[in-house]
C-alpha cells in the first residue's frame, strides 16, 4: 500500500478523534477531568498519531539503504542481522519492524477497547459480569445487548479480536474447540480455520481504513448512548 494514503488516513483519523473527544468533553454531564467518555478517544488519538510517525520515518529514512549504512551500522555501531549463514539486509528490519508495529497498534487498540467496554459496564451495573472482571467475550455481550446494539457492532468485534488473536501466530488461526468460523464484514466472508493462515486480504486496508473508522464509530456511539452520556462521570483508572 502506498505509504502517503496510509499516512493520509491516519492523519485523518487522528483528527477525527480528537474532534469526537473534544465534542464529548464540551458538552458531557458530570465530567471528571480525566473522565473516560473522551478520554478514550483522546488516547486512540495518541495511538494514531504514534503509528503516523512511525509511517513518515518509514518514508522519510527508513527505506533508503543509505540511512542504514551510514547511521545504523556506521553512527551507530550496529550490525545486520545474520541467521544461519545468512546476512539479512534492511529490507527484512523493515519488514520486522512493520510486524512489531502491527502486533503493538492491534493489542493497544484492543486495550482502549477493553478497558472501556468495562468501565462503561461496571457504571450501568456494579454487578454486571463479575463486576467487570470477565472475559471480554463476556463483556462485550452484555454491553451491546444492554444498549441494544449487539446486531450493529458484534461482527466488527468478534472479527476485530480474531484477528487480534491470529496475528500472534504469523495469521494462523488456532483453536481446537472452535475449528472453524465464519464473519462476514463489509459484504466479505472471512473464515478461520484450525491450523491455517487467515486471508485477510491487504492487513493495512482492512485495519486502517475500515476496522479502524468502525471502531471510533461505534466507540461514539456507546459514549452517546443516554445511559452512558447522561450519567455519572467514569474517571480512567491510568
Amino acid at each position: 500500500m502506498n505509504g502517503n494514503l496510509l499516512i493520509d488516513e491516519l492523519n485523518k483519523l487522528e483528527k477525527r478523534s480528537y474532534d469526537i473527544g473534544n465534542d464529548i468533553s464540551h458538552n458531557i454531564a458530570n465530567k471528571h477531568v480525566n473522565d473516560i467518555r473522551f478520554r478514550t478517544f483522546f488516547n486512540l488519538a495518541q495511538v494514531l498519531r504514534s503509528f503516523k510517525i512511525y509511517f513518515i520515518l518509514k518514508e522519510e529514512y527508513l527505506k533508503n539503504r543509505e540511512w542504514y549504512v551510514e547511521t545504523y551500522l556506521s553512527k551507530w555501531g550496529q550490525s545486520w542481522p545474520v541467521i544461519g549463514q545468512v546476512i539479512k539486509d534492511y529490507n527484512i528490519l523493515n519488514h520486522d519492524f512493520d510486524h512489531v508495529m502491527l502486533i503493538g497498534y492491534i493489542q493497544v487498540l484492543f486495550s482502549i477497547i477493553d478497558s472501556g467496554f468495562r468501565l462503561f459496564t461496571r457504571t450501568i451495573d456494579p454487578l454486571a459480569c463479575n463486576q467487570g472482571t470477565d472475559s471480554f467475550h463476556n463483556i462485550k455481550d452484555w454491553l451491546l445487548k444492554r444498549l441494544n446494539k449487539k446486531k450493529q457492532y458484534d461482527n466488527l468485534l468478534n472479527l476485530f479480536v480474531l484477528m487480534r488473536n491470529t496475528i500472534h501466530n504469523n495469521g494462523v488461526y488456532l483453536n481446537e474447540k472452535l475449528p472453524r468460523q465464519t464473519i462476514s464484514y463489509k459484504g466479505k466472508v472471512y473464515t478461520f480455520e484450525n491450523r491455517k493462515v487467515v486471508k485477510y486480504g491487504s492487513a493495512n486496508q482492512l485495519l486502517f481504513f475500515e476496522i479502524t473508522p468502525d471502531i471510533i464509530s461505534m466507540l461514539e456511539n456507546i459514549v452517546k448512548s443516554d445511559i452512558i452520556f447522561k450519567g455519572p462521570s467514569i474517571p480512567d483508572p491510568i
